[in-house]
């Protein structure tokens, strides 16, 4: 079973059908782990938290507003390098709640388009969008896989990613690490030369898109919704997923019954195939893993050397978890490798006695941040690599991307653990 793990962390491909084989071949050869057992280690509440999310959000994409928000910032702003950072940080923020992959697919196009009036190199632009789609998908409990493994393992809530125990939390931290991190490579990327023309001479024009007004705010709506009874949650007593669902299958059936009357809305049918099922089945698959993991006693044995470096010296155990992780996932899938570390700090916090929620938050942000090193741990940077290239009609050598990606992930990897230690000690 721990090669299983190993395999999907390390394989850049397949990761799925390693993740299914291995699983059935560790039901099929243990007398430990049973079929039931792996179902009862699925948490059907962050699937289903996903999938309604994923049911709002698609509607969004459907109604062109990401790409009518980046149409307007094309009118107020003049200079096009300008306009390309403020794409930049947009696309940083919607994907608080928007997969990381659906950002790219929206803003990876545009900020290229405006890229190629200047003359700037297209694979930095388009890299540039991903690393920023990346980067915020840990500041709330939507945008991406870790907050929601936070709170399947550690039991964090929605408000606890704005605030936690007294201080900002979360979302404030990457936020700030993002924009500092963003202004210092602005200044490298853009202001020091790279363009055909002037900074301040050029009036971007992206053409006008469609709006389909009444997805558009059902979705806006529905969001504000869901962050709200998401907040509450605990005095609603209720799951998150039951939340997420009743809220997004709510939305659908109302634009089913408008669309009776108004064939330009998307069906449902179009939603759920932009669904990623495959992602869902691989994630419930990695919960069934480390499932099997539990039961092996795996977590257990490791975290007793670990729980002594944590009771000598939190912060050397946070600095050495921290950048461990970050390190590690520069080459690997990091959402697996986020719920094995989780599950085996939860363990450490029992062995050791101590407050497993600063080493819970340093897993979490790492996993984030050193993903954007590489398109091997990223799928993000993956995809922005295919758009350069394809626009471009030319491959691309590791060189080009990896002298972008890495000094961004050095750099707001540092930035970031600076100023998380006084947010989680």
């Amino acid at each position: 079973m721990f090669a299983t793990i190993i395999a999907i962390i390390v394989v850049p491909t397949a990761k799925s059908v390693i993740a299914f084989a291995g699983l059935a071949l560790i039901i099929f050869l243990t007398s430990k782990f049973s079929f039931t057992q792996m179902v009862d280690f699925i948490d059907w509440n962050i699937l289903a938290v996903l999938l309604g999310s994923w049911i709002i959000v698609n509607y969004m994409i459907k109604s062109n507003l990401a790409n009518y928000i980046a149409y307007k910032l094309s009118e107020k702003i003049r200079s096009v390098y300008v306009l390309i950072l403020m794409i930049t940080i947009v696309a940083g923020l919607i994907s608080t709640f928007l997969a990381n992959v659906q950002v790219v697919l929206i803003f990876a196009p545009i900020a290229i388009a405006v890229a190629k009036v200047v003359g700037l190199d297209i694979l930095k632009i388009s890299m540039i969008i991903a690393l920023a789609a990346n980067y915020m998908g840990t500041a709330l409990m939507l945008g991406d896989l870790p907050p929601l493994l936070l709170h399947a393992v550690g039991g964090a809530e929605f408000y606890d990613f704005i605030w936690f125990r007294g201080k900002p939390s979360s979302f404030f931290l990457l936020l700030t690490s993002f924009i500092i991190t963003t202004l210092i490579f602005y200044k490298i990327w853009f202001r020091t030369g790279g363009g055909s023309h002037s900074e301040g001479e050029l009036k971007v024009r992206i053409e006008k898109p469609e709006v389909f007004k009444l997805p558009a705010i059902l979705s806006v709506v529905a969001l504000a919704i869901f962050m709200f009874l998401a907040i509450i949650r605990p005095l609603l007593g209720l799951p998150l997923g039951v939340i997420a669902m009743v809220i997004g299958l709510l939305m659908a059936l109302i634009l089913e019954i408008v669309r009776i009357f108004d064939k330009s809305i998307p069906g449902f049918d179009e939603i759920l195939k932009d669904v990623e099922w495959e992602a869902l089945a691989f994630y419930a698959v990695l919960f069934g893993l480390t499932g099997a993991l539990e039961v092996s006693g795996f977590f257990e044995e490791v975290s007793r050397p670990i729980s002594q470096l944590v009771l000598m010296s939190p912060l050397l155990a946070y600095t050495f978890m921290y950048w461990v992780t970050t390190g590690l996932s520069t080459l690997v899938e990091h959402d697996a490798l986020l719920m094995v570390l989780l599950y085996m700090v939860r363990d450490v916090a029992n062995i050791a006695g101590i407050d497993a929620w600063p080493y819970y938050w340093g897993l979490a942000w790492a996993a984030t941040l050193g993903s954007n090193a590489t398109i091997a741990a990223a799928p993000t940077l993956y995809l922005a690599l295919i758009l350069a290239e394809k626009e471009e009609h030319v491959r691309r050598s590791w060189k080009d991307w990896l002298k972008i990606t890495l000094p961004f992930t050095v750099v707001s990897s540092m930035i970031n653990f600076i100023l998380s230690i006084p947010i989680v000690f």
